[in-house]
C-alpha cells in the first residue's frame, strides 16, 4: 500500500489568504499572495509583533480558511485508488481537534494519523511516506535532502525550491503520482497521458 503524506496549511488548507486579509486589516496594508516570498508572511508586516498576532488569531484562521482546490477530491481519489492518506503540520498540538474537525467538515479522508511537529523529516520517518506534499521551500528542502520524495504545491512564496518535484496545484499532483507510481488504471474515470 502506498501513503501520501500532506502538510494542512498550504496544502490542504488554504490558510495563507485568510492571514493576508486578517494582517492587512490589521495594519491598514494591501499585500496579496504574490507579494509573498516566504511562507512566514508576517515579515512584511515588521515580524515578530506581526507574528503574535497571527498566533492569536490561530483559532479563527485554521477554522475559517477553505481546502486548497482539489485537495479533498484528490485525496479522496489516492484513498479509493488504495493509498494511506496522513497529514503532518506544523500547527501545535493544541490545535490537533479543530484540525480533525476542519478536515471531516470539508470531505478530506479520514487519516490513519495526523502528527504535530516542527521536525517534519523526524515525523515523517516515522510515518515512512512513498510521498510528501508541501508547500514551504524550507520544509520541502529539509524533507527531500533526508532522502524523501516531495512534491511541492507551486506557490510564489516557495520559488526559491529545488531538489523537489514542482507541481501546479492537485492535478498537477495527480500528473506526478500517476507519472512516479503509476496510479490510475484508466478506467474511464481520468485522461490518461503520458507524462
Amino acid at each position: 500500500m502506498m501513503r501520501l503524506v500532506a502538510d494542512i496549511d498550504g496544502v490542504c488548507a488554504d490558510t495563507l489568504p485568510v492571514m493576508l486579509n486578517m494582517l492587512n486589516r490589521h495594519y491598514g496594508k494591501s499585500y496579496t499572495l504574490s507579494d509573498c516570498r516566504d511562507y512566514c508572511v508576517w515579515q512584511l508586516y515588521g515580524g515578530p509583533e506581526a507574528y503574535e498576532f497571527l498566533v492569536q488569531c490561530y483559532p479563527v484562521i485554521f477554522a475559517t480558511a477553505r481546502p486548497v482546490s482539489g485537495a479533498p477530491e484528490a485525496l479522496r481519489l489516492l484513498e479509493a485508488e488504495g493509498w494511506e492518506v496522513a497529514y503532518l503540520t506544523a500547527r501545535n498540538e493544541r490545535y490537533a481537534r479543530l484540525t480533525r474537525e476542519w478536515l471531516q467538515r470539508y470531505g478530506f479522508p479520514r487519516p490513519w494519523a495526523v502528527y504535530h511537529s516542527f521536525d517534519k523529516p523526524a515525523a515523517a520517518r516515522a510515518l515512512r511516506p512513498d510521498v510528501i506534499v508541501e508547500d514551504s521551500a524550507s520544509n520541502a528542502q529539509e524533507l527531500a535532502a533526508a532522502g524523501f520524495t516531495v512534491a511541492l504545491l507551486d506557490y510564489p512564496y516557495n520559488y526559491s525550491c529545488s531538489g523537489v518535484h514542482r507541481v501546479r496545484g492537485w492535478d498537477g499532483l495527480l500528473i506526478l503520482l500517476d507519472y512516479l507510481f503509476g496510479i490510475w488504471r484508466c478506467n474511464g474515470q481520468h485522461e490518461c497521458t503520458e507524462v
